[in-house]
């Protein structure tokens, strides 16, 4: 396999590509081989002074490529329509299964959100327990859904599959360790960890675990395009490993990433500004 490292700074800024109205973020660079002619664009342009918020950010995408926001823990916000709504329960995360699945994850639970027309709030319906911790959602298609647990207080670990998402069940436990886990994505029977500042991967039929990649930096959230095709973001770059090549192509501070289709969409957590970067998948072709 032909490995091709492309450093930062050397090739395309991409604020040649949006918008003067718009500009990035002081400190903010994107760059790609010319050849690729990767095109990327505002989807919401980032505020002009940095947003500050007293919890985490949630990021998700709904069926039609919309960007969602969660908000304080308690909030769904939509920055194209500007529609916020409350949720009647605390949340660790949230996530788009399909049009009509809108799942959320309580610190001890799992369940769908009701929603009645022209009402400004949520219903949480919870359907399974979960143990309780950190919580972070995943999902590999509309029927499989993973549940990466953190319990801080054991120090632990936990990665669930949840396949009959209707049914009221349990979980089948796929992994634990007394490591941290940051992330985790799924591409065919291959589910892949983020460890610190490495990648695993998992064999689902089998449990062989192999190293998948290795970085310089911590790792905080990972994608998958397809099988052994990797999108990462650590707290200051997003790269791509990939069967044929291996490329950091973003400078920017505290993203969150989500996939959808070929499109990548980038959460500018200190502006809330929405970046999408179109056929990202071909960052693996040979350039």
């Amino acid at each position: 396999m032909r490995t091709l490292i492309i450093v930062l700074f050397i090739l395309l800024n991409f604020n040649n590509l949006f918008s003067g109205e718009y500009p990035l973020p002081e400190g903010i660079k994107f760059v790609f081989p010319k050849r690729l002619s990767i095109r990327a664009e505002w989807l919401v342009p980032a505020k002009a002074s940095p947003v500050k918020t007293k919890n985490k950010i949630n990021f998700d995408l709904d069926s039609k490529g919309e960007p969602w926001l969660g908000l304080e823990g308690k909030y769904l916000y939509n920055p194209l329509k500007r529609t916020i709504f409350q949720v009647d329960t605390g949340f660790e995360d949230f996530i788009f299964l399909s049009e009509r699945e809108f799942i959320i994850a309580t610190k001890d639970s799992l369940g769908f959100l009701t929603y009645a027309q022209g009402s400004p709030n949520f219903t949480f319906f919870p359907v399974l327990s979960l143990p309780k911790g950190e919580v972070r959602l995943s999902s590999g298609d509309e029927k499989r859904l993973f549940v990466l647990i953190f319990n801080p207080e054991r120090g632990l670990s936990q990665v669930f599959l949840l396949q009959d998402l209707g049914a009221k069940g349990e979980a089948l436990k796929v992994f634990e360790t007394k490591e941290r886990l940051r992330d985790v994505c799924v591409a065919k029977d291959n589910l892949y960890l983020a460890m610190n500042n490495i990648i695993i991967k998992i064999f689902l039929s089998t449990k062989r675990l192999e190293l998948f990649f290795r970085h310089a930096n911590p790792l905080r959230e990972i994608e998958c395009l397809e099988e052994d095709k990797i999108l990462y973001a650590t707290s200051n770059r997003l790269g791509f490993v990939g069967k044929r090549n291996k490329i950091e192509f973003a400078q920017v501070l505290n993203p969150k990433i989500r996939l959808k289709d070929q499109d990548l969409y980038i959460l500018l957590e200190d502006n809330l500004g929405v970046i999408r970067i179109k056929e990202v998948g071909k960052l693996d072709t040979n350039f």
